[in-house]
C-alpha cells in the first residue's frame, strides 16, 4: 500500500498517517532519486518510532539506493543491519551477496546467496546469482550443478537455461550449450541477449544463423538492438561503440562493455584473432562486475580459450 502511494503521488497532508507517508517515501522503488530516498528512510530509521520489522525493511530500502549508486559499502552496512533486526530477511541477503558480488569478495558473495537459497528454496534466484559467482571464478562445475538445480525448481524459466548454455559452452560442451540457448530462445523468443549467443553457437556448429528470424520478436528499438543490428550485417562496430553512449555513467560503461565483447565475437568469427582479443581484454578490464553481465566473466573465458591470461 505505501509503494502504491508513492507512485500515484497522493499529496502528503492528504495522509493522515504521517509516518505510513514517510514509510512510503522510503519504500517508494518507482523513484530514481536515491539521495532523496536515502534521505527518507535516515529519518525514517532516526525517528525512533518504528518497530524491529519496519526497521529492517527501511534499512534494506536504503540499501537499495546506496546499491544504486554503486557505494556497496554503505548498502552492505544497511543489509546487515537490516538481517541483525530480522534473521530472515531473504532479500537483504541476496542483494548484500550483489554488493559483496560488486566488490570482488566472492565468498562472502556465495555465503549470502546461499542463505538466501535456505530461507527460501523455491525460489531459484540466489541459485542462478551463486552460480554466476562460480563460473566468474571457473568454477564451471559448481556453476552447472547450481544452474541444473534451478532448471529441476523452475523449469519453464528461461533464464536457467539461458546461463546454464553459457557455463556450458566454456566448460567444453558446444552441443548441450546449444540445446539450452534454443530453450531459453523458446521460453522467451523477446530476449535479445539469449538470440545473440544462440547465433554465436550456431556460427561455431558450422549451422545456419536464426537471428533474422529471431529480430521479428526482439524489440529493435532499444538496447541491445544495435549489438543485434551488428549481428546481421545492418551496422558496424563504431556504430554500436556510438549507440552504447548514454547520459547515465552506469548504464553507459554496462553498454560499452557490451558493445566490446559482442563486437569481439564477431572479429573472432572472421578470425581477427587480434582484434577479438584487444576487444576481449577491454571487456575483461572495464566491464563492471555486476550479475547482470555475464559479458564480464565470459570475455575472461574467451581469453583463457585463447591461450591468454586476462
Amino acid at each position: 500500500m505505501a509503494i502504491v502511494f508513492a507512485s500515484i503521488g497522493v499529496a502528503g497532508p492528504a495522509v493522515a498517517d504521517e509516518r505510513a507517508w514517510q514509510r512510503a517515501r522510503c519504500y517508494d522503488i518507482f523513484s530514481s532519486d536515491n539521495d532523496q530516498r536515502i534521505a527518507n528512510c535516515t529519518s525514517l530509521i532516526q525517528s525512533g518510532s518504528e518497530g524491529s520489522g519496519e526497521l529492517a525493511v527501511a534499512h534494506y530500502f536504503r540499501g537499495l539506493s546506496y546499491s544504486n549508486k554503486r557505494d556497496h559499502d554503505r548498502a552492505i552496512a544497511d543489509y546487515t543491519d537490516a538481517i541483525r533486526l530480522n534473521p530472515d530477511h531473504f532479500l537483504s541477503y541476496s542483494y548484500r551477496g550483489h554488493s559483496y558480488y560488486s566488490k570482488k569478495d566472492y565468498d562472502h558473495a556465495i555465503a549470502d546467496y546461499t542463505a538466501a537459497f535456505e530461507l527460501r528454496p523455491e525460489v531459484v534466484a540466489p541459485l542462478l546469482f551463486r552460480a554466476n559467482v562460480y563460473a566468474d571464478q571457473g568454477d564451471f562445475d559448481r556453476a552447472i550443478a547450481d544452474e541444473t538445480r534451478a532448471i529441476a525448481i523452475s523449469p519453464k524459466l528461461a533464464w536457467s537455461y539461458f546461463q546454464r548454455g553459457l557455463v556450458t559452452l566454456y566448460a567444453g560442451s558446444l552441443p548441450k550449450a546449444r540445446a539450452d540457448l534454443i530453450q531459453a530462445t523458446a521460453l522467451d523468443p523477446k530476449d535479445a541477449y539469449a538470440a545473440l549467443w544462440l547465433d554465436i553457437l550456431d556460427k561455431r556448429s558450422n549451422l545456419p544463423s536464426r537471428l533474422v528470424a529471431a529480430t521479428t520478436q526482439i524489440n529493435m528499438y532499444k538496447w541491445p538492438a544495435p549489438i543485434v543490428g551488428l549481428f546481421v550485417g545492418r551496422s558496424t562496430s563504431e556504430a554500436v561503440l556510438a549507440a552504447a553512449d548514454n547520459s547515465n555513467a552506469h548504464i553507459k560503461k554496462e553498454q560499452v562493455c557490451q558493445a566490446n565483447f559482442y563486437s569481439g565475437e564477431l572479429a573472432l568469427r572472421g578470425d581477427a584473432k587480434g582484434e577479438a582479443t584487444r576487444l576481449f581484454q577491454a571487456a575483461a578490464t572495464d566491464c563492471p562486475i555486476t550479475q547482470a553481465l555475464p559479458e564480464q566473466w565470459a570475455a575472461k573465458a574467451e581469453l583463457k580459450a585463447l591461450g591468454l591470461k586476462p
